[in-house]
């Protein structure tokens, strides 16, 4: 899950939330709970399903994801024309996008968050739940892009090429919603989500110490063939 990985380190980075692989293309919900491995939930199911265990939700602000791996090259034409930057017309254009290296991504989009309320009230209805486990994460905040650009490469020298209208494009490069953007070639794409919708990001809890909401940052987790071998208490930033 190399891919997975590195994409969940981006995020980490960017953000400090976890990915929510595969993105956009997930089912993810705000109270799933699980394993974390190689950098991504594996969810076995919903507190709320399994448990009785209801929470609220409200929106929280709204955050933009803009990142480009060193040596990512873009080329902009509109009309015909070589441009810096793209106009905000009506014209024909396209985005061409080359990565320099292997694992390189380009990632914009502009995420919506839903936040689980009460995290130390469904922290004690947790504890009271007998199967519950120490090491299970639970899903607190969901991250939705609404069209979004997630692109990765599988070897230097990868492209892509988008294209649209030069304002919808122009919104693309803003890492803002977009429309009418098309792949119209490729070479060596990984991650290909272009103009797609859904969960790009996770925030999750555990239980801590007396039960104290232990929300997770960037730790080291655990390969998959060792989930059965986990034991109750891991460290707080997995």
């Amino acid at each position: 899950m190399g891919t997975a990985r590195d994409f969940d380190d981006i995020l980490k980075q960017e953000l400090n939330i976890h990915a929510a692989w595969l993105p956009v293309t997930n089912t993810f919900r705000l109270g799933d709970y699980g394993l974390v491995s190689d950098g991504v939930l594996v969810a076995v199911g919903n507190i709320k399903d399994d448990f009785g265990v209801n929470f609220t939700q409200a929106p929280g602000p709204d955050v933009q994801l803009d990142f480009a791996s060193k040596g990512t090259s873009m080329v902009r034409v509109a009309g015909g024309a070589t441009v810096q930057q793209f106009p905000g017309s009506n014209v024909d254009a396209k985005l061409t996008v080359e990565f320099k290296r292997e694992r390189s991504f380009l990632l914009k989009a502009k995420l919506t968050v839903s936040q689980m309320q009460g995290l130390n009230e469904v922290a004690g209805k947790l504890n009271s739940v007998p199967e519950w486990e120490g090491r299970f994460r639970v899903v607190s905040a969901l991250y939705t892009g609404t069209n979004c650009a997630l692109i990765s490469s599988k070897a230097a020298g990868s492209k892509i090429e988008l294209s649209g209208k030069a304002n919808g494009l122009q919104q693309l490069d803003l890492a803002s919603a977009f429309v009418g953007v098309q792949v119209t070639d490729r070479k060596e794409i990984g991650l290909e989500i272009v103009g797609k919708q859904g969960v790009v990001g996770l925030a999750m809890f555990k239980l801590g110490w007396f039960n104290a909401v232990k929300v997770l940052g960037a730790g080291e987790e655990m390969p998959i063939e060792t989930l059965k071998d986990w034991p109750d208490s891991l460290p707080d930033d997995i």
